[in-house]
């Protein structure tokens, strides 16, 4: 399997006499997997019934999110780190200073990281000829069609 990259060409407006287009790349994703999926998913590959692995995550995530709203960080090893922060706003006076939302930042481990780094992809380009690559090259081992889309 392999993700489809789409490129697309994007305006730039930072000068409005002179704007300028680029090339940029994104992921073109697929519909976003639910529990009900992962779930079914996990059991597949552990011979686990479906609806007990859906039953365990939906009590691990109240587990993390308990964690979370005490200020704690969440590290599920090989997985990543799920951290507590916040959005302020700033000021020079210190009773200015507040909490515009709370929110959770992920962080994934070394392992899924390289994981992920690996996965093949595809370029789905409409101004070049679509190419699969391999962990960030192309089949010919060279990226001068990129280098030029980009300037």
């Amino acid at each position: 399997m392999s993700i489809d990259v789409v490129v697309k060409k994007q305006k730039l407006n930072f000068d409005k006499e002179n704007p300028r287009e680029l090339f940029v790349a994104a992921a073109d994703r697929n519909s976003i997997v639910d529990l009900d999926k992962l779930a079914y998913q996990v059991s597949l590959e552990s011979g686990a019934n479906k609806h007990q692995v859906k039953a365990m995550m939906s009590v691990m995530i109240d587990a993390m999110t308990h964690f979370l709203e005490g200020g704690h960080g969440v590290k599920i090893n090989g997985f990543g780190s799920f951290l507590p922060a916040v959005k302020s706003v700033s000021s020079t006076n210190a009773d200015d200073v507040g909490v515009k939302k709370v929110y959770v930042t992920f962080r994934p481990s070394k392992s899924l990281s390289e994981k992920v780094s690996a996965i093949h992809y595809t370029t789905v380009n409409p101004y070049v000829t679509s190419t699969t690559v391999d962990s960030g090259t192309s089949d010919s081992g060279t990226n001068e069609d990129d280098e030029n889309l980009y300037g």
